[in-house]
């Protein structure tokens, strides 16, 4: 038993790894980074970050995000519609938290079967 529910709880995390990274993949190829240089001569990419996938009862995942450093939400929610298109999700909503670099990304469903590629089937 303890074994069947350790399986289904990594494969929980395994799909919970591919939603925050294609979300990440959407906000960097929609230009959600920050290209600054070192004193080296490197270059750094500044990234939003996953901090945590949360699942709500219902159709509803939330993601929460930290962002970079001089990130608003309203960038965000900017992005909700490339967001809402490539995840296949019915709507997107942006909610700051009281620390002001974490942000509530909430993605809703209306239909109540899995369709898309980070739940199971």
């Amino acid at each position: 038993m303890p074994t069947q529910l350790r399986r289904r709880q990594l494969q929980q995390f395994s799909l919970d790894q591919r939603l925050a990274d294609k979300v990440l993949e959407i906000l960097t190829w929609s230009g959600m980074f920050h290209q600054g240089y070192s004193i080296n001569g490197g270059v750094n990419f500044y990234f939003p970050r996953v901090e945590e996938v949360i699942h709500v009862k219902g159709p509803t995942t939330v993601l929460k995000i930290r962002m970079r450093p001089g990130q608003i939400p309203a960038e965000f929610q900017e992005k909700a519609p490339a967001l809402i298109q490539h995840l296949k999700v019915d709507g997107v909503t942006v909610t700051r938290l009281n620390p002001p670099d974490l942000i509530l990304l909430e993605l809703h469903r209306v239909r109540k079967f899995p369709l898309r590629f980070w739940e199971p089937v």
